[in-house]
Formats: C-alpha cells, structure tokens, sequence
C-alpha cells in the first residue's frame, strides 16, 4: 500500500494537469450510479402510473373503438329431398321440399356518416397522486345500405333471405351513457347488449325482422354517448365514410391508418374531417375477411392480431411528466462534465485547489435535480418542478462553489453557468423534433469556445506552474 501511494504522490508530483483531468473524470463517472438509479426510478414511477391507468380503466371505460354497423342476414335454402320406398313389389320415388340454414351473409354500409364531439371530462379521476382524464364522444350516426334482392344462388337449391340483424362493435361497451335507439327506414328499434356473435367483442346489436320488411335500400341512423380514456378510433368498413369530430382537446395526436383530410387546431380545441373510400379501407371485402378470421376467445386480442382499418384520435397529454424526465436525465452527464470543466478552469487559473470530494458534491448536487424534477413533477407539473427543482440546485451549486472557490465572482459565474445548461436543457426538452441537434450544437459550441480560448495557452507553463505550487 505504502509503495502504491508514493506511486500515485510521485504521479501527481510529476504530471499535475493530468492528476487533476483523471481526479475530475474519475468523480463525474462515479457520479453516473446516482444517475442511473435516478433513471431507474422515473422509469419506475411510469410503471405506477400505468398501473394506475389500468386500474381507472377497469372501473371505468379504457381506450374505445367502433366499427362500422354491420348488417347480418340469415339465409334459408330450399331443397327437394328424394326417397325411394317399394309399392306393390314397384319402387316409388316420394319428393319433398325441405329448407335448412345456408351460411349467413355479411353487408358493410354503402355509405355512412359519423359526426360528433370528443370532450374530456372536467372532472379527472385519480388513483393516488396520479390523475387520469377520461372523454365523452356525443356521435351521430347515418347511412345506408344496399341489399341484394337474393343471396347467391347454387344449383338445385332455392336461397332466400330471412331475418336481418344490425351489430355495433365497441371496445369497452360500460362505457355507453345512452340508450341508443336505432331508426331503419324510419322505423325504430331497440338496441340490447351484445353483438349476438356477429361480430368479435362487445357491442350492441338489434334484431330488425325479416330481411324482406326491410327492402333493398335501407337507410339507418342512431346516437351514440361513449366514454373513453385517451384514445378513439373508428373503423369505417363503407364504400364511403365521412366521419367529422370536434373536441376541446388542444393537442390532439391524430394515429391509425388514415390522417384528416381537413383539421384545425385552435386556443379552442381542434376540429378534424376524413372522407375514406372503400379502395383505401377494403371494404366490404375486408369486412368479410376480418370476420372469417379464426376467433380467439379474447376479442382484445382478436383485434390485436387482425388490426382493422381506422381512423384514430389520441387524447393524451402533451408533455409526458416521466418521459419529459427521463430524457432530462439521459442529459445529467452532460451537466456534470461541463460544470466540473468550468470548475476545473477556475481551479486552474487561480491559486486555490479543489479536492475531488468537493467535485463530487457539486455533481451529487447536479444528480440530485433529477430526482427533485420527477418527484415534484407528480404533484405541481412538469414546469413548475422544472423551475422550482433548477432553482434550488442553482442556489446550492453557487453557494457552495464561493466558498470552494474563495471568490464571489468565481462562484456566481459557476451559478450562472449552470442557470444556462438548465436553460438550455429545457429548450432541449421542449423542441422534441430538434433535440438532438440543439445537443450536438451545444456540445459543439462548447467545445469552440475551449479552443478559441486556450489556442495560445501555454500548456507546458501551467504544468510548471502546478508543479511549483505542489
């Protein structure tokens, strides 16, 4: 031990500059663990908080989707059944027409319209400290279909049609506030719950009678009340779909398959319009084919498996508190090596020298804001945590580093420097698209600036000067 610390004291004895650059170093990569555990306990905090959505989505309603109606009508075939008995030693042959079920037959609407607002709710729930923020969608539906005046036809066999059934398919049917009643043709009909197995998952559904009550262009309408958390989607299923929303929402992230053909977003809220065809959606077609897919006993997971086509509305917050955080502390080490460069600076432009342990409270103390930032983003927002979290450490790094420096004006300039590296982070956080290139430009300008000016320094003398003074 005694010959490794002459060793290390010959070293430092020597080679003064390089003992000060592997001492500061050596601190900021320790100071990577509290780093780490603070990233370790943002993500978590995320955890918790998905936790706490799952569980206000089980007592309440989760995220919604709707399908298009869809008009089932059930087929009956007609058939002359053949038997042969012996009369008198003469074989006799006895006909009778006999009917059974043919495969039922699956019609997407010819044209359908949705309108209506998606507003969240004033009032949000909690779980907790963590609050969530649940949506009424007040829809309107309309459309109409056209019916073949027969199903298709197979030899030797007459097909009919028979009794017509109107499905809906919705996510999370606890979330209906209404009760929904169904205009066809300008008769109305009641809806009960399910979807009488026309479709996977839940949903409502009407009986309607027979397919021939109906006729052959069958225009349809109804009102729908939903509530949802965060997300809304609608898959059309229709030679042509309008669908128009509305909402209070400021920040609306559109998702799915199919952008707005028209939206606007306003200190009010935002409006959105998408006009699909059935070459863009597939249709009937894949209406069909969605419904001959094997079905799972998990309709969730049906959907999952075979997405649909749908256009879909993300309600969520704008600033994500534990992402915003998480991206802030993937920074940290990035505070901690300029602000220990321009402590070391200081140090060696003047008399005083700064032990290890004094960098390493300053980086502690940097390490710390991000814990202080996630823990009170939970309670007052992410900014006011931000500013509040920024101010303290400021406060704490100028204090501490005039008495470390023995200079007041040494000391402020350290404040000062690390009020702007918070500064900058938080541009940084805001412009989420340009993130990387305002980080790549101030690690670039910082490093300008180092070699703008030190390009005369005499690096030689400073080591003279170290070795001097040790």
């Amino acid at each position: 031990m005694l010959n490794a610390s002459n060793t290390f004291e010959g070293f430092t004895m020597r080679f003064p500059f390089l003992a000060k650059l592997a001492a500061a170093g050596g601190v900021a990569l320790l100071i990577l663990a509290p780093l780490s555990v603070t990233r370790g306990k943002i993500e978590e905090r995320q955890r918790l908080f998905n936790d706490a959505r799952l569980s206000i989505a089980e007592s309440s309603a989760g995220e919604q989707r709707v399908i298009a109606p869809v008009l089932r009508l059930t087929c009956i075939e007609s058939y002359v059944q053949e038997s042969t008995f012996k009369v008198n030693g003469r074989d006799q042959v006895k006909r009778e027409t006999r009917e059974r079920e043919c495969p039922p037959v699956y019609f997407a609407p010819e044209r359908v319209e949705a309108a209506g607002r998606i507003d969240l709710d004033a009032v949000p729930r909690y779980r907790g400290i963590h609050r969530v923020r649940l949506y009424r969608a007040a829809l309107k539906f309309n459309g109409r279909f056209a019916l073949p005046a027969a199903p298709e036809q197979v030899p030797d066999t007459v097909r009919r049609f028979d009794r017509a059934t109107l499905a809906l398919a919705i996510a999370d049917a606890r979330g209906v506030k209404n009760t929904p009643k169904l205009a066809m043709n300008g008769v109305a009909f009641d809806f009960k719950p399910g979807t009488g197995g026309i479709v996977p998952g839940q949903g409502l559904s009407a009986n309607l009678g027979t397919a021939a009550a109906l006729g052959r262009d069958v225009a349809f309408g109804f009102d729908l009340d939903l509530a949802g958390m965060e997300h809304f989607s609608f898959a059309p299923f229709a030679k042509q779909a309008v669908v128009k929303l509305a909402s209070n929402w400021l920040a609306p992230s559109f998702a799915g398959k199919f952008l707005p053909d028209e939206r606007s977003v306003t200190d009010a809220g935002f409006t959105a319009e998408w006009r699909i065809n059935e070459f863009a959606s597939g249709g009937e077609a894949a209406l069909r084919e969605w419904l001959a897919r094997p079905r799972s006993g998990d309709a969730a997971a049906h959907m999952s498996a075979f997405p649909l086509p749908a256009l879909a509305v993300n309600l969520i917050e704008p600033v994500n508190l534990y992402l915003q955080s998480y991206r802030a502390a993937e920074y940290g080490f990035l505070f901690v090596g300029l602000t220990f460069l321009l402590v070391l600076a200081f140090e060696l432009a003047g008399t005083v020298r700064v032990h290890p342990v004094q960098y390493g409270f300053v980086g502690l103390a940097l390490a710390v804001f991000f814990l202080l930032l996630i823990a009170l983003a939970e309670h007052i927002g992410f900014l006011r945590a931000y500013a509040a979290a920024a101010a303290g450490c400021v406060s704490l790094i100028t204090w501490y580093a005039v008495g470390m420096l023995g200079s007041a004006k040494r000391g402020l300039a350290v404040g000062a420097s690390s009020a702007l590296l918070f500064a900058v982070l938080h541009m940084l956080l805001r412009s989420e698209d340009y993130a990387l290139l305002l980080g790549a430009l101030l690690v670039f300008g910082v490093l300008a600036a180092l070699m703008l000016a030190t390009r005369r320094f005499d690096w030689y003398g400073l080591g003279a000067r170290l070795k001097a003074a040790a």
